[in-house]
């Protein structure tokens, strides 16, 4: 029980998401504080209240400490802290994982709708945090995982996919959004802590209460077990080494080489062997010709848009050449970005995940400013050498 001795307070865990990282969490022997808006009823007529996952905790003789709070009130967040440790003593572990989804066009919000899911999706999380710094900094070390989406992520377009002109998720994507930024920005100010924040995400909808209640459809739903994994391996982690990532839950497993295990941890539903020896590092460079005057232009939109995917996908940036090394404004530039990759595997596991409509989508916007771009691949450090660009 690799957690033994650990509180985790885990919010949004009357069902789904949130009850399942308690129950997984639990299972290797964290005490764990629960935290939804009711105890014994649930408040938007779905299935599942803070009562039900405490009694499964408790039927394996684990221990869970039930706390009913609305977190979109700022009284009732502080209590929450309060709350736990005054029961437990102590806060080693925080996990954001509250919400439900509204998807609606945006003449279908009113103000106080948005104002609603910004509430849940973005301050709650960060307020939690902040509420809860002054626990995990007295223990020394401390771990914050925040539940993403993929819908996160920058949509490929125009032309743009049926889900995004009409799937209602502007508002849903652009909160999750806010919810990545924040976290990787807390994981650099808190390093010097020792405390870890991370971003997990499924690959595709998780089968939830909430889930069904929207009507998707559940035949192509990922399974709450890899989520709930996910969160325990980011929690079991040396926190200074394992922090600012943005991953999803199956791509964080399989390259760590993590098995997902049932919610009472007593079965293997998915084995998962330890990953490939890295081997020598593989050197990525894009080549890139922006049009005349376009250089700033190019820089920035490359560093915003395509360099956080490509970390979270295990690329490691080396180094950015401009040539001449003044941007011109009349004239054209050439930049050179470098990349590392552990290995031949490694790199074939990014370029892998780099295929995807967010990355095909910012090649795609980007190409207007560019005369040309290709990428060379060297499989040694001093092939770099060749490269005489000025930084």
């Amino acid at each position: 029980m690799r957690l033994a001795g650990r509180v985790a307070v885990v919010s949004g865990a009357s069902r789904g998401i949130g009850a399942a990282i308690a129950e997984r969490l639990a299972a290797e022997g964290a005490t764990v504080a629960i935290v939804a808006r009711s105890l014994s009823s649930s408040t938007d007529g779905l299935a599942g209240t803070l009562a039900d996952t405490a009694a499964r905790i408790a039927a394996h003789g684990w221990r869970a400490v039930p706390v009913a709070a609305d977190l979109t009130d700022p009284a009732e967040r502080a209590r929450v802290v309060d709350t736990v440790l005054e029961a437990c003593g102590r806060i080693d572990i925080l996990v954001n994982a509250a919400g439900r989804a509204v998807f609606a066009p945006m003449s279908g919000f009113t103000a106080e709708d948005v104002l609603a899911q910004v509430q849940q999706y973005v301050v709650a999380p960060y307020e939690l945090t902040r509420l809860a710094l002054p626990a995990l900094r007295a223990n020394g070390a401390g771990w914050v995982v925040n539940i993403g989406s993929n819908s996160a992520a920058i949509p490929a377009g125009p032309p743009w996919s049926g889900y995004t002109t009409d799937g209602g998720a502007a508002l849903y994507a652009g909160l999750k959004a806010a919810v990545v930024r924040t976290s990787v920005s807390l994981a650099a100010e808190l390093a010097r802590d020792g405390i870890s924040v991370n971003v997990v995400a499924p690959v595709s909808a998780v089968r939830t209460p909430g889930l069904e209640a929207l009507g998707i459809r559940t035949d192509n739903v990922e399974p709450v077990e890899h989520l709930a994994e996910a969160v325990v391996d980011l929690v079991s982690a040396d926190p200074r080494a394992v922090t600012g990532k943005v991953v999803t839950a199956q791509g964080h497993l399989a390259a760590v080489g993590r098995s997902t295990r049932s919610l009472d941890g007593r079965s293997v539903i998915v084995e998962r062997g330890a990953p490939p020896v890295a081997g020598p590092p593989v050197f990525v460079v894009d080549e890139l010709m922006p049009r005349p005057g376009q250089a700033r232009e190019v820089l920035d939109r490359y560093a915003a848009e395509y360099v956080p995917g490509a970390r979270a996908r295990g690329m490691r940036l080396r180094q950015t050449l401009v040539s001449p090394p003044t941007l011109l404004a009349d004239g054209s530039n050439t930049i050179q970005v470098t990349w590392e990759v552990d290995g031949l595997d490694g790199w074939w596991r990014a370029r892998a995940g780099g295929r995807d409509d967010a990355v095909i989508g910012f090649w795609d916007r980007l190409a207007p400013c560019l005369e040309s771009r290709s990428r060379r691949h060297y499989a040694a450090a001093d092939d770099l050498a060749a490269l005489e660009d000025v930084r």
